[in-house]
């Protein structure tokens, strides 16, 4: 009995390091974040600014940093300027994680409370 939950435990462990890792690859190139805290580990938050800094010489204009979802930084203003101006609709909508999520789509919520479609 042991020897199945240990398999299913390391197969399930496997199975989901692989998936996140599968996700990891199609957001921009940053630090190798690790499963469940992504990079909190590794950013120095009283300095964010420098820390981010560091990250676009090492990485380039655009990269992600894990937090512990994934925020894709923009530090290039011609890279900015094309994500917005020329992508806008890629950029829309509002953000999935919890607090916006309870507030989304609320009867009569008007403008500030809706999702854009």
């Amino acid at each position: 009995m042991f020897l199945v939950v240990a398999s299913f435990l390391i197969c399930a462990t496997a199975l989901y390091l692989w998936l996140f890792y599968e996700k990891v690859r199609r957001y921009p190139k940053g630090p190798t974040p690790l499963p469940i805290v992504g990079n909190l580990l590794s950013v120095n938050f009283r300095k964010l600014h420098e820390e981010l800094s560091e990250y676009s010489k090492v990485y380039g204009n655009v990269f992600t940093v894990w937090l512990p979802m994934p925020y894709v930084v923009i530090t290039d203003y011609e890279a900015i300027k094309e994500a917005f101006a020329k992508k806008g609709e890629d950029f829309s909508g509002r953000c999935n994680s919890f607090p916006d999520s309870a507030f989304q789509n609320v009867e009569n919520g008007g403008v500030i409370f809706s999702e854009v479609i």
